[in-house]
Protein backbone atom coordinates (compact mmCIF):
# COMPACT_ATOMS: atom_id res chain seq x y z
CA UNK A 1 0.00 0.00 0.00
CA UNK A 2 1.15 3.49 -0.71
CA UNK A 3 2.74 5.15 2.44
CA UNK A 4 3.31 1.84 4.02
CA UNK A 5 6.44 0.17 2.93
CA UNK A 6 6.52 -3.53 3.57
CA UNK A 7 10.25 -4.75 4.85
CA UNK A 8 11.80 -8.10 3.01
CA UNK A 9 11.86 -9.13 6.88
CA UNK A 10 7.93 -8.60 7.54
CA UNK A 11 6.66 -11.59 8.40
CA UNK A 12 3.22 -13.36 7.61
CA UNK A 13 1.14 -13.20 10.49
CA UNK A 14 -0.67 -17.16 11.64
CA UNK A 15 -3.37 -18.34 13.79
CA UNK A 16 -1.65 -19.35 16.87
CA UNK A 17 -1.74 -23.32 17.34
CA UNK A 18 -3.51 -24.09 20.95
CA UNK A 19 -4.16 -27.30 19.98
CA UNK A 20 -1.44 -30.16 20.26
CA UNK A 21 -2.24 -33.34 17.68
CA UNK A 22 -3.77 -35.11 20.11
CA UNK A 23 -6.12 -32.54 20.73
CA UNK A 24 -6.37 -32.32 17.07
CA UNK A 25 -7.17 -36.49 17.04
CA UNK A 26 -9.42 -36.27 19.69
CA UNK A 27 -11.54 -33.12 18.04
CA UNK A 28 -12.04 -35.43 14.81
CA UNK A 29 -13.80 -38.27 16.67
CA UNK A 30 -15.80 -36.00 18.74
CA UNK A 31 -16.76 -34.27 15.04
CA UNK A 32 -17.34 -38.06 13.46
CA UNK A 33 -19.44 -38.92 16.77
CA UNK A 34 -18.28 -42.85 17.82
CA UNK A 35 -22.05 -43.31 18.21
CA UNK A 36 -23.42 -42.23 14.93
CA UNK A 37 -24.54 -45.88 14.18
CA UNK A 38 -26.93 -45.86 16.20
CA UNK A 39 -28.52 -42.60 14.40
CA UNK A 40 -28.39 -44.63 11.05
CA UNK A 41 -28.62 -47.99 12.59
CA UNK A 42 -32.30 -48.60 11.47
CA UNK A 43 -32.21 -47.18 7.75
CA UNK A 44 -29.29 -49.08 7.23
CA UNK A 45 -30.27 -52.21 8.04
CA UNK A 46 -33.47 -52.23 6.54
CA UNK A 47 -31.71 -50.54 2.91
CA UNK A 48 -28.94 -53.79 3.31
CA UNK A 49 -31.39 -56.20 4.37
CA UNK A 50 -30.00 -56.75 7.63
CA UNK A 51 -26.24 -56.30 6.66
CA UNK A 52 -25.03 -53.58 8.14
CA UNK A 53 -21.53 -54.54 8.77
CA UNK A 54 -21.21 -55.31 4.59
CA UNK A 55 -22.04 -51.48 4.22
CA UNK A 56 -19.58 -50.50 7.18
CA UNK A 57 -16.86 -52.24 5.95
CA UNK A 58 -17.27 -51.03 2.03
CA UNK A 59 -17.84 -47.13 3.96
CA UNK A 60 -14.72 -48.12 6.03
CA UNK A 61 -12.13 -49.07 2.54
CA UNK A 62 -13.95 -45.91 0.40
CA UNK A 63 -12.70 -43.36 3.62
CA UNK A 64 -9.48 -45.24 4.51
CA UNK A 65 -8.29 -44.30 0.37
CA UNK A 66 -9.94 -40.83 1.42
CA UNK A 67 -7.84 -39.91 4.52
CA UNK A 68 -4.88 -41.48 2.90
CA UNK A 69 -5.35 -38.42 0.38
CA UNK A 70 -5.77 -36.11 2.97
CA UNK A 71 -2.78 -37.34 4.81
CA UNK A 72 -0.35 -36.99 1.68
CA UNK A 73 -2.05 -33.32 0.37
CA UNK A 74 -1.62 -31.90 3.25
CA UNK A 75 1.86 -32.81 3.25
CA UNK A 76 2.40 -31.58 -0.68
CA UNK A 77 0.26 -28.28 0.34
CA UNK A 78 0.75 -27.59 4.00
CA UNK A 79 -1.36 -24.27 4.20
CA UNK A 80 -5.57 -23.51 5.88
CA UNK A 81 -8.20 -24.46 3.42
CA UNK A 82 -8.39 -28.33 3.41
CA UNK A 83 -10.34 -30.05 0.84
CA UNK A 84 -10.60 -26.81 -1.07
CA UNK A 85 -6.91 -25.70 -0.97
CA UNK A 86 -5.87 -29.52 -2.14
CA UNK A 87 -8.56 -28.75 -5.35
CA UNK A 88 -8.09 -25.75 -5.79
CA UNK A 89 -3.87 -26.40 -5.98
CA UNK A 90 -4.31 -29.73 -7.90
CA UNK A 91 -7.33 -28.80 -10.44
CA UNK A 92 -7.52 -25.23 -10.06
CA UNK A 93 -9.62 -22.08 -8.67
CA UNK A 94 -13.31 -22.73 -10.37
CA UNK A 95 -13.37 -26.91 -9.11
CA UNK A 96 -11.62 -25.45 -6.12
CA UNK A 97 -14.60 -22.84 -5.35
CA UNK A 98 -16.93 -25.26 -5.65
CA UNK A 99 -15.41 -27.74 -3.34
CA UNK A 100 -14.70 -25.12 -0.45
CA UNK A 101 -18.34 -24.02 -0.60
CA UNK A 102 -19.42 -27.77 -0.59
CA UNK A 103 -17.25 -28.27 2.28
CA UNK A 104 -19.15 -25.35 3.86
CA UNK A 105 -22.33 -26.88 3.10
CA UNK A 106 -21.45 -29.79 5.09
CA UNK A 107 -20.03 -27.88 8.34
CA UNK A 108 -23.21 -25.97 7.98
CA UNK A 109 -25.61 -29.28 7.62
CA UNK A 110 -24.37 -31.81 10.24
CA UNK A 111 -24.42 -29.41 13.20
CA UNK A 112 -28.20 -29.16 12.22
CA UNK A 113 -28.74 -32.78 11.63
CA UNK A 114 -26.67 -33.25 14.96
CA UNK A 115 -29.07 -30.98 17.07
CA UNK A 116 -32.31 -32.28 15.43
CA UNK A 117 -31.49 -35.72 16.49
CA UNK A 118 -30.55 -34.66 20.15
CA UNK A 119 -34.23 -32.89 19.96
CA UNK A 120 -35.69 -36.19 18.76
CA UNK A 121 -33.75 -38.28 21.17
CA UNK A 122 -34.09 -36.60 24.20
CA UNK A 123 -38.37 -36.06 23.81
CA UNK A 124 -38.37 -40.00 23.89
CA UNK A 125 -36.91 -40.00 26.69
CA UNK A 126 -38.64 -36.55 28.86
CA UNK A 127 -42.09 -36.36 26.49
CA UNK A 128 -43.26 -34.19 28.46
CA UNK A 129 -40.32 -31.19 27.15
CA UNK A 130 -40.85 -29.98 23.69
CA UNK A 131 -37.83 -31.20 21.26
CA UNK A 132 -37.17 -27.71 20.20
CA UNK A 133 -36.35 -26.98 23.78
CA UNK A 134 -33.28 -29.42 24.19
CA UNK A 135 -32.14 -27.75 20.45
CA UNK A 136 -32.32 -24.81 21.51
CA UNK A 137 -30.56 -25.24 24.89
CA UNK A 138 -27.75 -27.37 23.21
CA UNK A 139 -27.28 -24.13 20.12
CA UNK A 140 -26.90 -22.22 23.09
CA UNK A 141 -24.11 -24.36 24.90
CA UNK A 142 -22.24 -25.01 21.92
CA UNK A 143 -22.00 -21.51 20.51
CA UNK A 144 -20.89 -20.50 24.24
CA UNK A 145 -18.46 -23.09 24.23
CA UNK A 146 -17.05 -22.02 20.68
CA UNK A 147 -17.14 -18.64 22.25
CA UNK A 148 -15.27 -18.82 24.96
CA UNK A 149 -12.24 -20.70 23.15
CA UNK A 150 -11.14 -24.14 21.34
CA UNK A 151 -9.37 -25.23 24.61
CA UNK A 152 -12.35 -25.39 26.76
CA UNK A 153 -14.08 -27.34 23.08
CA UNK A 154 -11.44 -29.77 23.52
CA UNK A 155 -11.76 -30.40 27.13
CA UNK A 156 -15.53 -30.98 26.25
CA UNK A 157 -14.96 -33.14 23.47
CA UNK A 158 -12.56 -35.09 25.72
CA UNK A 159 -15.34 -35.87 28.30
CA UNK A 160 -18.17 -36.63 24.97
CA UNK A 161 -16.01 -38.95 23.77
CA UNK A 162 -14.86 -40.65 27.16
CA UNK A 163 -19.03 -41.19 27.37
CA UNK A 164 -19.59 -42.11 24.06
CA UNK A 165 -16.62 -45.12 24.49
CA UNK A 166 -17.97 -46.44 27.76
CA UNK A 167 -21.70 -46.63 26.56
CA UNK A 168 -19.95 -48.46 23.59
CA UNK A 169 -17.82 -50.95 25.51
CA UNK A 170 -21.29 -51.57 27.87
CA UNK A 171 -23.44 -51.91 24.25
CA UNK A 172 -21.27 -54.55 23.40
CA UNK A 173 -20.50 -56.46 26.40
CA UNK A 174 -24.36 -56.22 26.84
CA UNK A 175 -25.06 -57.41 23.66
CA UNK A 176 -22.13 -60.37 23.87
CA UNK A 177 -23.82 -61.62 26.65
CA UNK A 178 -27.35 -61.54 24.67
CA UNK A 179 -25.76 -64.09 21.97
CA UNK A 180 -24.28 -66.45 25.05
CA UNK A 181 -27.38 -66.62 26.43
CA UNK A 182 -29.54 -67.52 23.79
CA UNK A 183 -27.03 -69.65 22.21
CA UNK A 184 -27.74 -68.71 18.79
CA UNK A 185 -24.62 -67.35 16.86
CA UNK A 186 -24.67 -66.39 13.05
CA UNK A 187 -22.51 -67.05 10.21
CA UNK A 188 -18.91 -65.00 10.38
CA UNK A 189 -20.20 -63.85 6.90
CA UNK A 190 -23.68 -63.47 7.40
CA UNK A 191 -23.33 -59.86 8.72
CA UNK A 192 -21.42 -59.06 5.34
CA UNK A 193 -22.98 -60.74 3.05
CA UNK A 194 -25.31 -63.60 2.05
CA UNK A 195 -27.63 -65.39 -0.28
CA UNK A 196 -29.90 -62.35 -2.12
CA UNK A 197 -27.71 -60.05 -1.04
CA UNK A 198 -27.47 -57.20 -3.74
CA UNK A 199 -24.62 -55.18 -4.62
CA UNK A 200 -26.80 -52.36 -5.22
CA UNK A 201 -28.88 -52.26 -1.64
CA UNK A 202 -24.87 -52.25 0.11
CA UNK A 203 -24.01 -49.33 -1.99
CA UNK A 204 -27.33 -47.55 -1.18
CA UNK A 205 -26.00 -48.73 3.30
CA UNK A 206 -22.87 -47.44 2.51
CA UNK A 207 -23.70 -44.02 1.06
CA UNK A 208 -25.46 -43.47 4.34
CA UNK A 209 -22.87 -44.79 6.77
CA UNK A 210 -20.70 -41.86 4.99
CA UNK A 211 -22.29 -39.11 7.41
CA UNK A 212 -20.65 -41.66 10.22
CA UNK A 213 -16.88 -40.80 9.01
CA UNK A 214 -17.73 -37.01 8.33
CA UNK A 215 -15.60 -35.33 10.51
CA UNK A 216 -11.88 -36.28 10.00
CA UNK A 217 -11.71 -33.45 7.36
CA UNK A 218 -11.68 -31.19 10.13
CA UNK A 219 -8.53 -32.36 12.00
CA UNK A 220 -6.51 -31.06 8.45
CA UNK A 221 -8.71 -27.85 8.93
CA UNK A 222 -7.57 -26.90 12.39
CA UNK A 223 -4.31 -28.10 11.99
Amino acid sequence: MKGFPLSESTTPVRLKRALGTPALTLFGLAYMLPLAIFTTYGLVTQLTGGHLAGAYFVTTIAMLFTAYSYANMVKAYPVAGSAYTYTQKTFGAHLGFLTGWTLLLDYLALPLLNYLIIGLYLNEAFPGIPSWVFIVVSVIVVTLLNVIGVRLVSGANLALVGVQIIFIVVFVVVALGYVASNGQMPGILDPFFSGGTTISSIASGAAVLALAFLGFDAVSTLS
